[in-house]
């Protein structure tokens, strides 16, 4: 490179001819300032809180803990108030039904004629009286908890 080629380049750049909003103008493009580039920073440090706050929830919420009986406490002496997680996949309602027996220590009654032929497939972390309610709602059927 020649003597003359640095001091052309040199007396470009005093000029401001390689300054980026410069170049930005000439394209008929405004340039972004610093404002511009934190809101867009923030923007996306926000989208990677809320990602990791997500997926954080559903850690919790769906992998731990969801083991067939894993008691989880209350202060509630009684058996139908334990709180516990049960989980069933396209499981026969009498199956069901022989798992809540054992996992929360009660005895499911009225069970519907033909309960072989109703299906399940369910999460559930509560306790026995609010898990018979929801598999009632959800199968349309009126099983009670003997006391």
């Amino acid at each position: 490179m020649k003597e003359s080629d640095i001091k052309f380049v040199a007396r470009h750049y005093r000029q401001g001819a390689f300054s980026t909003s410069a170049g930005w103008r000439k394209l008929g493009i405004t340039a972004s300032t610093w404002w511009s580039k934190s809101k867009i920073a923030a923007a996306i440090a926000g989208v990677v809180v809320l990602g990791a706050t997500a997926s954080i929830i559903i850690n919790r919420h769906f992998i731990t803990g969801t083991s067939a009986g894993n008691e989880i406490t209350t202060s509630t002496p009684a058996t139908t108030h334990i709180v516990k997680a049960i989980d069933f996949v396209d499981t026969p309602l009498p199956a069901v039904v022989e798992e809540i027996n054992r996992v929360y220590d009660v005895n499911v009654t009225n069970l519907p004629d033909e309960a072989s032929s109703y299906r399940l497939t369910l999460h559930y972390q509560g306790n026995a009286t609010d898990l018979i309610n929801t598999i009632n709602d959800i199968l349309d059927t009126d099983m009670q908890i003997e006391e």
